[in-house]
């Protein structure tokens, strides 16, 4: 018997994908239309499916609401008490629906971090007999180790308990950051007494020296007055008046002879002498010598051509995203990946993608393929929603037959848990 069985609208496939994965990673067993055998009736295999599910998931949005399918479904839903509602859009649930409580999900990158799946997950697990579902999830969005312990106390017989554990014990490792230790304020100091410091150029002379020297001194101080205007005199003298007449005047130019000019020169038959100034005419004349060649015209410009360069980052990858334990829901950094793998394919000009999923060791090799497909649809859930066709997508879930770290069995790698995108080009 199916936990939940999902009712959608074909065009809101990328989003039911997501969904589904986001059950399958909580021990859920889920249907919805993919899983139809090729050449079963599929009215008959859908009519089986919502009549034995123990919850019926509505995905309600402005195409499904115009869905006679879905309105069934949702019908067989509420009359057994087992319907669950939510809303992809800002529709309006048709009107025999509209006294049942609808969730909204309209956040389709990061649905799984609102109170709105909390609700989801608490109802289906009301519905299937596990009633710690809803806080579980509380727990993953919390990540508090306090609510792992009382989670893990109080349903120790869920599928998810090792998982549960798995957490708390990476809470343990990380252990809560310290706060940083107050900084001691440094105690205020009193400023040292300000100390006046005497002028070198002042010899420092007690008082009682200085009165007594200018009493010996005082009985000379006519004779020592006089010599000191007689220094002063002698040294006006040596400045200015004792310079040597001769030597300024032959400092003098000569009349008719501007300062600083250079000698004329003596008039010879032949010319000027040698080292003599060249007169003006003549400077004017060698200017204007036709004779002188032309100054050669300056080099054409070159004509540069700029390569294209559009397609130098078209890097085909593989682009690798990480997942992880027994998860198929994109972290952030693998959505940071994502997105350069789509800014490279629009740099290559477009062309087929192909998305390989791959497991570490653990758990069955059934189990680990069907896992392996999960994680690649998630990926080309997000490349489908970031402008990629899914017509140019081809995915693969390989298990844990091709790991990137050699381990044995039963081993968690994270290296090994991971979906490799490339860009086949056109």
């Amino acid at each position: 018997m199916t936990d939940v069985f999902i009712s959608y609208k074909r065009e809101e496939r990328a989003r039911c994908v997501a969904i589904y994965n986001a059950l399958v990673d909580l021990k859920l067993s889920v249907w919805f239309d993919a899983h139809i055998e090729p050449g079963t009736s599929f009215d008959r295999e859908i009519e089986r499916e919502v009549r034995t599910a123990k919850a019926i998931l509505v995905l309600w949005s402005e195409l499904a609401c115009d869905s006679d399918w879905i309105r069934a479904e949702a019908r067989t839903g509420k009359q057994g008490e087992r319907l669950v509602a939510a809303r992809l859009d800002d529709c309006l649930p048709p009107l025999e629906f509209a006294s049942v409580q609808a969730v909204d999900l309209f956040d389709a990158g990061n649905f799984q971090s609102g109170e709105g799946w909390r609700q989801i997950v608490g109802r289906i697990g009301r519905l299937t007999g596990r009633d710690g579902l809803g806080d579980y999830v509380r727990c993953e969005q919390a990540a508090d180790a306090k609510l792992w312990q009382a989670w893990i106390a109080a349903n120790g017989g869920d599928p998810l308990v090792a998982k549960a554990q798995e957490r708390l014990a990476a809470l343990g490792e990380s252990g809560p950051v310290p706060a940083p230790a107050p900084t001691p304020s440094p105690a205020p100091s009193t400023p040292p007494p300000v100390v006046p410091v005497p002028d070198e150029r002042d010899p420092v002379v007690p008082t009682d020296a200085a009165t007594g020297l200018l009493s010996a001194l005082n009985p000379y101080r006519w004779p020592i007055a006089g010599a000191v205007a007689l220094l002063v005199v002698l040294l006006l003298w040596v400045n200015w008046g004792g310079s040597n007449p001769a030597t300024s005047e032959a400092a003098k130019p000569a009349v008719g002879e501007s300062a600083g000019s250079a000698p004329s020169a003596i008039d010879e038959p032949g010319g000027a002498t040698e080292g003599a100034q060249p007169k003006a005419a003549d400077v004017a004349a060698a200017r204007a010598d036709p004779k002188e060649e032309p100054a050669a015209p300056p080099p054409a410009t070159k004509q540069v051509t700029i390569p294209d360069v559009s397609r130098l980052n078209c890097d085909p990858g593989p682009y690798i995203v990480f997942f992880e334990w027994d998860r198929s829901s994109l972290t952030p950094e693998a959505a940071g990946v994502l997105d350069l793998a789509v800014s490279r394919w629009r740099q290559c000009g477009g062309g087929r993608v192909t998305v390989a999923g791959h497991t570490d060791t653990t758990e069955s090799a059934a189990y680990n393929v069907g896992l392996s497909q999960r994680m690649a649809a998630s990926v080309q859930q997000y490349l489908e929603a970031h402008g990629i066709s899914g017509a140019l997508i081809t995915t693969q879930g390989f298990g844990e037959s091709r790991p990137r770290v050699k381990t044995g069995d039963e081993v968690r790698e994270a290296m090994n848990r991971r979906v490799e995108v490339t860009l086949r080009g056109n």
